[in-house]
Parts: structure tokens; C-alpha cells; sequence
């Protein structure tokens, strides 16, 4: 930026002496020429820098939304049952266990994620849970202290144990 003020006021200079000789001719002195070019690239660099500044600043809001939203989806208010009646309720209201299995493309892993994607926009906490063994996927959550699991293609569940006592085997469907 001090080498473009030195070189303005050196053709500042240089246009008072050019048109102090030419003040009878109206063509524009080399030096008006030179002077009036550099005018106009310091206004184009200006007008670059405005628009680099407000880009930016666009730059920067939308990185601040997309913050925002990565907080919302990873820490959304979601919370586990709090009573058995209500787990009862929202599985009564969930349709995901009246979808139709077709082996390959519609199974037990898809009846496990659609009921997990369906307790989180009614505000619950259910997570898929993969049975080696078995070689099948259903869901649990946790009712109060209780760990129930859950078959997403029949909406059955049982309570399978309390988080700080022992093992409860009591089935309800």
C-alpha cells in the first residue's frame, strides 16, 4: 500500500508539471494517463478486496449455521422412556411393525433403523443392537432403570434388567 502512495503522489506530481506545460492542449498528458490508470486499478483492487471481505463474511455466517446445525443433529433433546406406559404408547402409535418384510431389501436391520429414525422425531432414544449369534438386529432402550429389548417387526419387548441390580426376565408383549 506505500509503494501505490508513492507512486500516486510521484504522478501527482508529474500531472501538475504536465499540465502546467500542456495547459493549451486537451489531450491528456502521459503522466494524467498514467495517473488515471492507476486510479483505476487501485478502485478495481478496492472493489476486490469489498467484495473478498464480504465473501467472507458470507463465508463465515454460513460456516456459523452449519455449526449450529451439526449441535442440533448430534445434540438433539432426546430422551429415553421414562415409564413402560409410555414405551407401550409409542410403540402402539409406530407403524414401523406393520411394514412388509422382503428378504434382502426390507428385513429385520430395516425394521431396527426405521424405529430408531422414528423415536428420534417423537423426541426417544432407541438404538439398534445386532445379534451375532443369531444373526438378526432388533433395538433396546432404557424405561427408568430398566434395559428393555424390543422386536421392531412386532413391536414385542421385554425388560431384560435393571442397570444397578440383578437380571429381570418379565415378557410383556
Amino acid at each position: 500500500m506505500k509503494k501505490i502512495t508513492a507512486f500516486l503522489i510521484i504522478l501527482l506530481f508529474l500531472v501538475g508539471q504536465g499540465y502546467a506545460c500542456n495547459k493549451h492542449n486537451d489531450a491528456p498528458s502521459p503522466a494524467e494517463v498514467a495517473l488515471d490508470d492507476a486510479y483505476n486499478r487501485l478502485y478495481t483492487q478496492q472493489q476486490m478486496m469489498a467484495t473478498q471481505s464480504e465473501i467472507i463474511t458470507i463465508q463465515e455466517d454460513v460456516i456459523s449455521m452449519l455449526e449450529q446445525e451439526v449441535i442440533d443433529v448430534t445434540c438433539p433433546d432426546l430422551y429415553y422412556f421414562s415409564t413402560e406406559k409410555e414405551l407401550v404408547y409409542f410403540l402402539a402409535q409406530d407403524k414401523t411393525n406393520e411394514n412388509e418384510f422382503v428378504e434382502t431389501t426390507y428385513d429385520c436391520d430395516d425394521f431396527s433403523f426405521d424405529l430408531v429414525n422414528n423415536a428420534k422425531t417423537k423426541g426417544y432414544i432407541i438404538h439398534p443392537e445386532v445379534l451375532i449369534e443369531q444373526g438378526h438386529m432388533i433395538c433396546w432402550t432404557l424405561v427408568g432403570n430398566k434395559v428393555y429389548l424390543i422386536e421392531p417387526q412386532t413391536d414385542e419387548y421385554i425388560a431384560i434388567s435393571n442397570l444397578d441390580k440383578e437380571v429381570n426376565n418379565a415378557t410383556n408383549k
